[in-house]
């Protein structure tokens, strides 16, 4: 089911532009023009998140985001013009989940939409849990495990996490991140961050050769301009079986099956390139039905180690097929899937791997399944 948005904004033409763009993401838009009209509706019908402009005539913003989180459990994101830290706070205090100050790109604010539905679907789902891997984290009872062992994290700790968790594959600013962590009242200074991150990696990747922290940060951080690559020879094996492990966490009654498993080494960071298998692998669940079939298989063609991740799901239409890397595109069965997206975008899997020297493919037919995979330079 589509996920449905309220657009409070006095502005038609900013309103009309809003409704356009987010139907074309795939989402059921409704707009109106002032505070009133707008509590009607919120009455009538309910909303999966509300963008709401502060300045609004008969009722104003700030008012009518107090009278919504006063109701309601919905998401809202405040469109102001101004960008005072005073206003942000006073908007902030008023139960507002996030901001946009305009004029905004409207990837960013597609983003931060996306961030607030999974942050919400986490928190309102008391049996839903983040899964990264081996790691469990349950954002209603603040419980995380990894590995089948129970961690002890502060609130902040926990805070932390659960925001890096819930974000990822979003490329974030230090302020994005004190601001949803500490606070917008939050003056102190900017290390408190790295003192918090390295307490989370202590605690969570200690005991484990995969660096799950280290990767969010990273992920966290990334611009393609960016990016920090720690390559060396990764074997096959090593990459398939740390996916066959993961997988039991995350399949989701899905049968997990390798087929063509050849032994050979590629250069590439292993953790970056196994946060890639994630999420091809993520992206196979959500396409898959329950009892479908997901099948690793790893290669050599043509100068390159291929591995592979196979469903038989319902697969991808051949327009969508040219644009399903392109930054920000949906296509139509993951808008009636899972409009709000989870783990890495395949736009960011590409950067990924082509900052390695390598490539991804994909084949498709729809009904029939598809198959991705990665082209990761041999060791010479």
């Amino acid at each position: 089911m589509e996920k449905t948005i309220l657009v409070v904004e006095d502005d038609k033409n900013i309103g009309k532009i809003l409704k356009l763009q987010l139907e074309h993401a795939g989402y059921q838009v409704e707009v109106e023009t002032d505070g009133l009209s707008a509590d009607e509706k919120l009455r009538e019908k309910a909303f999966d998140l509300v963008l709401l402009d502060i300045m609004l005539p008969q009722v104003n913003g700030l008012e009518l985001c107090r009278r919504i989180k006063e109701r309601f459990s919905v998401p809202v994101i405040m469109l102001t013009a101004k960008d005072s830290v005073s206003d942000k706070v006073i908007g902030l205090d008023f139960g507002a989940d996030d901001y946009m100050t305009k004029p905004f790109e409207i990837e960013e604010l597609l983003a931060r939409i996306r961030a607030r539905m999974r942050a919400r679907e986490a928190s309102d789902a008391a049996k839903e849990k983040i899964v990264i891997g081996n790691l469990q984290i349950d954002i209603s009872s603040h419980r995380v495990e990894r590995g089948g062992k129970t961690i002890s994290l502060s609130k902040t700790e926990f805070d932390l996490l659960a925001y890096l968790a819930v974000n990822r594959g979003i490329v974030l600013k230090r302020s994005q991140i004190l601001d949803s962590v500490w606070g917008y009242g939050f003056f102190g200074g900017d290390n408190v961050l790295d003192v918090y991150i390295k307490y989370v990696r202590d605690k969570i990747d200690m005991d484990f050769d995969n660096k799950l922290i280290e990767g969010l940060i990273r992920l966290a951080r990334m611009d393609r301009d960016e990016l920090q690559i720690n390559a060396g020879p990764v074997g096959s094996g090593a990459l398939i079986g740390k996916m066959i492990e993961d997988s039991q966490n995350m399949r989701k009654g899905r049968t997990i099956k390798t087929s063509k498993i050849e032994n050979f080494k590629v250069i590439a960071d292993k953790d970056l390139i196994l946060e890639c298998l994630r999420a091809l692998f993520e992206n196979a669940v959500n396409y898959t039905g329950e009892n479908g079939t997901i099948t690793f298989s790893a290669e050599t063609k043509k100068g390159y180690g291929c591995i592979s991740v196979e469903d038989d799901g319902m697969g991808i239409s051949e327009n969508d097929l040219g644009k399903i890397f392109e930054r920000f595109s949906r296509t139509e069965s993951s808008r009636k899937t899972n409009p709000s997206g989870s783990g890495l975008g395949l736009s960011l899997v590409k950067s990924i791997v082509e900052a390695q020297g390598g490539k991804i493919a994909v084949e498709s037919r729809q009904g029939k399944g598809s198959v991705f995979t990665l082209q990761l330079p041999l060791e010479k």
